[in-house]
């Protein structure tokens, strides 16, 4: 098949360039054609600056990407005007799938529903649980998709009343060589927290709780609650004082890491920490992050909060608290954090190793890139795929 990936330009992509790209290699590893563009609102076509910024990484899609500003190096497609939209139509109607790695526009353009007139196979994806209250539009093309496929339980039963099948399918990364990566005993005491710094991320906590840890932790991302704790003049009260203490304990804070980088800080560290929670995504089912999965891949015992991890009560767990992750509450106390960072890194070796080969056997099954590029395949010819899991 000729394969077109399109994403929607947004601000601070974050995991969507992981999903994308993995999703790109496995298809291409499926014998597949894929090409790529990136969509604006705006009426003419260009190429974007071949050039990323520091800390981005090579492409399969573009020249370089960077994981805050997406892609570089790569084909823009503008949809502002009935000639942009009849150009792109005409170009989008010679590939045999589209896959929208956003799933739709800002309302700030009357047409933007021409976008999805182009009489090919469309999927959406969806990332998270925002569906109902910031893009319930998608619900006036979804008649136009031939499916949607959400990648996790939250992002699933968000979704209602739409016109098309909606498929559960894993976010798709490449499964590590995992015996020659280093055991328990050969990794450092070390910590990673590293994610866009958005309001449910709630990164202030690791801030917060860092200067009570005595193992080293490597403290990477950004957006723009980083920058409010940082901001001398714009900082929330709740931020007061907690940066200005993070760097007198000693830790490093490292900035936007590229993706090589931060899987190679996963390599050589014991414990990732994902202190993720949303009050409105929990309602819907376990919201689990690709930092999980990464994490996992590459020998880290992840520490997630047990309201984002958690399932609907109908459903059995996928990743469960003790056997794949260790879990905290949304609310515990800098002291309680603190701690649990600090005993993870003094986990039993034969316990650690455990819990990454059970976290380990969930990857292989149902988030290899290249099963999960099946899956949009099967969903693209209308097969039942990857629905709950397997549930």
């Amino acid at each position: 098949m000729n394969i077109l990936i399109a994403i929607f330009e947004i601000q601070d992509y974050g995991g969507i360039v992981g999903h994308a790209e993995d999703l790109a290699s496995g298809l291409i590893n499926n014998g597949h054609n894929v090409d790529f563009v990136l969509l604006r609102n705006r009426p003419f076509d260009n190429v974007r600056k071949w050039d990323a910024p520091k800390n981005s990484n090579p492409s399969v899609l573009a020249n370089e990407v960077n994981n805050l500003s997406g892609w570089y190096g790569c084909n823009v497609r503008g949809y502002y005007g009935k000639q942009s939209l009849k150009s792109w139509q005409s170009f989008a109607s010679h590939f045999d799938l589209i896959i929208y790695e956003i799933p739709v526009p800002k309302l700030d353009n009357p047409d933007w529903k021409e976008v999805f007139n182009t009489g090919v196979k469309q999927i959406s994806v969806i990332h998270d649980a925002h569906y109902q209250t910031m893009y319930p539009h998608l619900r006036e093309v979804s008649n136009k998709l031939t499916g949607i496929a959400a990648v996790h339980p939250a992002a699933y039963y968000n979704m209602t009343d739409v016109d098309c099948p909606v498929a559960m399918i894993g976010n798709p990364i490449k499964l590590a060589d995992w015996d020659t990566l280093p055991s328990w005993s050969e990794r450092k005491n070390q910590i990673v927290c590293a994610h866009v710094w958005k309001a449910w991320k709630n990164m202030h906590q690791v801030v917060a709780a860092a200067p009570l840890v005595k193992h080293n932790i490597v403290l990477g991302g950004d957006g723009i609650e980083g920058r409010y704790m940082r901001s001398i003049d714009k900082c929330k009260p709740k931020y007061k004082g907690i940066w200005d203490d993070f760097l007198k304990s000693g830790h490093k804070y490292e900035g936007l890491i590229s993706h090589l980088k931060l899987m190679d800080f996963y390599k050589q560290s014991k414990v990732m920490v994902d202190m993720s929670y949303s009050k409105k995504f929990v309602k819907y089912g376990s919201h689990f992050n690709r930092s999980v999965l990464e994490s996992l891949n590459y020998g880290c015992v992840p520490l997630c909060t047990v309201e984002n991890m958690r399932e609907k009560p109908s459903d059995p767990p996928l990743f469960v608290k003790g056997e794949h992750y260790i879990g905290i509450k949304h609310d515990c106390s800098s002291v309680e954090l603190a701690s649990t960072m600090s005993a993870i890194c003094e986990m039993d070796k034969f316990e650690a190793q455990s819990m990454v080969s059970s976290g380990r056997q969930i990857l292989a099954k149902w988030f290899d890139r290249d099963i999960v590029a099946r899956q949009y395949i099967d969903l693209a010819y209308g097969k039942e795929t990857g629905v709950m899991y397997g549930v």
